[in-house]
């Protein structure tokens, strides 16, 4: 297995966040074993950014508690990701 943690590029409309996640997907697919990514990917459920990593992995929950701001959360940012390798014999 293999596990991987991020903090994406903070800043709000981030061209590098979107190349950073399609790096990572870049990577995944060529990964012989499952993957695990988890961090801060400063972004919300339904952004392109959460969008691109829904489509080629899994959450662990759709429901994610609140962490940010740091003074009375109202929106998560930080995710767990998985991907599962299927081999066929």
């Amino acid at each position: 297995m293999l596990f991987g943690s991020t903090h994406l590029d903070y800043k709000k409309e981030s061209k590098s966040r979107i190349l950073q996640v399609k790096r990572i997907i870049e990577h995944s697919k060529s990964s012989p074993i499952p993957i695990i990514i988890a961090g801060d990917f400063n972004a919300s459920s339904g952004s392109e950014t959460i969008n691109l990593m829904d489509s080629e992995f899994i959450r662990t929950c759709n429901s994610f508690p609140p962490t940010i701001p740091v003074n009375n959360p109202s929106r998560a940012i930080d995710f767990i990701f998985y991907k599962r390798i299927l081999r066929i014999n």
